[in-house]
């Protein structure tokens, strides 16, 4: 059997070379047979090679990430991303800038929480996210705690009075029977909707308020 392909064998001759101090002139003669090879012009074709392989390498994962980003987005995914951005539109809104902080309160428990960052408050939907109708409604969401979104169900008793204080006697009950009308919102819709709220968070980083987006437009 070749010493070579035997793993136990390999492992002793490492032992004993480790094991072996190596003349100083012999050291000499293999840094200077190292040099000379490194200087092989084979040899610096290779490493070339080998470094231009490295940057195109990058140039192309750069290129892949903006064909990614140019790629037709299907209509889960456009929600999705709508969701992702609305939600911490509804964050922001509900928040104040406190030293290099964002912070707002909860709209049902009244606890003073974080907009942003680890350990936030949520974007909470008093009606159902699941209906479409008023899922990217502003009056319908709101800046919530985890204890209260999650765990408390969304509080909705809470939620419907603190609601009807803040927009009028009567919202909660227009949303919910917002929330039982049909819309169906196409493709290019929530690409719409999906810039409308990257411009007003932009708005909100200059302190520009905006008007309520008025989703029953869609659909």
């Amino acid at each position: 059997m070749n010493p070579s392909n035997d793993p136990l064998r390999r492992e002793q001759i490492r032992k004993e070379m480790a094991g072996r101090t190596i003349p100083l002139e012999q050291r000499k003669k293999i840094s200077e047979t190292m040099k000379r090879r490194l200087d092989e012009p084979e040899i610096k074709a290779k490493w070339r090679k080998a470094a231009t392989g490295r940057v195109h390498s990058e140039a192309t994962k750069e290129k892949m990430r903006m064909v990614r980003s140019k790629r037709k987005l299907t209509k889960s995914q456009l929600k999705s991303k709508l969701d992702l951005i609305f939600s911490k539109y509804i964050r922001l809104r509900d928040s104040t800038l406190v030293g290099d902080e964002r912070i707002g309160v909860c709209i049902t428990c009244r606890k003073q929480i974080g907009a942003v960052g680890r350990r936030t408050g949520q974007a909470g939907h008093f009606i159902s996210r699941r209906f479409m109708s008023t899922r990217y409604d502003e009056k319908n969401v709101h800046l919530q705690c985890a204890r209260c979104n999650m765990w408390g169900a969304g509080e909705q008793y809470l939620y419907s009075i603190e609601v009807d204080k803040l927009y009028g006697a009567g919202t909660a009950q227009q949303l919910h029977e917002k929330a039982n009308s049909t819309i169906k919102i196409t493709e290019q819709e929530l690409i719409d909707l999906i810039e409308i709220y990257k411009e007003k968070i932009k708005d909100i980083d200059k302190d520009i308020p905006k008007p309520p987006v008025d989703v029953s437009v869609f659909g």
